[in-house]
Order: structure tokens, then sequence, then C-alpha cells
């Protein structure tokens, strides 16, 4: 909220020079902070519920395809403006989940995707089922500063420990959010890193009979 008063001053500013080139970047970061604030009062009102163990889950059948590419446009924005692109290889498929939970869990991949992806990289989002599961897969190529973060990442996945907020400080509300869902719903989240610094989320819940 800070960052949003200093830019009334500064679209002021650059309306009265006439910098219309900057005002059009200007504006496209002000969308940015806006949609990250939203995610992250989302995820605030999500984890107070869960807090007071107000969380139901209300699955239904969804077209997992159609879901997904709905939430895309706003995340590819935030890509492009990071310099990145993102592409997706999603099969047409059923699944019975609660969307709305869902819809929290892919937010926060992609949110961290995008915040650490190397610049002019590309990220991907593809799904593919395997036995009786459905998996959704985002991949990027991590930022080399990032991958001391990805790897407390790897371990914060793979242990069973339910974590609080701040228990783990190098682990954002978000990520919690996404093991504490996942679960929730009966679902799981892993995560790894190639040898080729491609960091590998993959969000796994079987497909009902």
């Amino acid at each position: 909220m800070n960052i949003y008063q200093q830019y009334t001053d500064i679209i002021a500013y650059l309306v009265k020079t006439k910098q219309f080139v900057r005002l059009e970047t200007t504006t496209q970061q002000i969308d940015q902070i806006g949609k990250n604030l939203l995610l992250l009062l989302d995820n605030l009102l999500n984890w107070s519920l869960n807090q007071q163990g107000l969380i139901k889950v209300y699955p239904k059948p969804i077209n997992a395809k159609s879901f997904i590419e709905e939430l895309l446009p706003i995340y590819k924005d935030m890509a492009n403006l990071s310099s990145l692109t993102l592409i997706t290889d999603v099969e047409e498929t059923e699944i019975v989940i609660d969307p709305d939970k869902f819809a929290l869990i892919i937010r926060n991949m992609l949110d961290n995707a995008i915040k650490y992806s190397e610049e002019n990289s590309q990220i991907k989002i593809s799904t593919k089922l395997f036995l009786n599961d459905y998996e959704l897969i985002i991949t990027n190529k991590c930022m080399s500063s990032s991958i001391q973060k990805k790897n407390i990442l790897y371990e914060f996945f793979k242990s069973d420990k339910d974590y609080f907020i701040g228990e783990n400080k190098s682990v954002g509300v978000g990520m919690v959010l996404v093991k504490q869902y996942s679960k929730i719903i009966g679902a799981k989240v892993s995560f790894n890193i190639d040898v080729n610094g491609y960091a590998i989320f993959t969000f796994s819940i079987p497909l009902t009979a």
C-alpha cells in the first residue's frame, strides 16, 4: 500500500512533464502490484480460515483445461512484464476437485515460478495422466541466485511436517498454503530442481472412478 501511495506522486509528475512512455510502463507496474496484493489478501484470508478450522471442501467435476486456461491471462501479463513467456500443454480432462482450492494452489505455484525465473526464459504448464492420478506440472528456469531458496522448498515439500506461517522464514505464505490445501483436498505436491537448474512443481490428485 505504501508503494501505491508513492505511485500517485510519480504519475502526477509524469503527466505534468508529459513523459507518456514512462507513464505506460508505470501503469503496467501498478497493475502488477495490484494483482500481487490481491493474491496476498486471498492467501491471508484462507490462512485465517484454516487457522480457525473453518475450511470446508466442496468438490465438483470441472474441465481442467478450461479451468486452468481461465486463470492464465493475468499471469501471462505478469510473465511478459518480467520478460518471461508462459506456455501451456494442457490436456482435456475432467477431474473432481474443489475449484476454489485448486485455483489458489495454481495461482501460488505460478506466482512463485514468475518471481524466481531467469529473465527471458519460459514457464511451462503441462498436464498428464499417470496411473490413476491427474498431474499438473509447472516448470521454470531458476535464477542462479534463487537456487538455495529452491533447495529449501524441496526439503519443505518433501517433509511430512505441517508447517505454520512464519515457522520457516524462507518459505512464504503462498507455499505454506499450497502444501496445506493440497493435503486438505487429498492431493500431493512435490518440488524438485533438475541438473540444468529447472524448478519442477508437480501437483497430483487421484482421478475418481
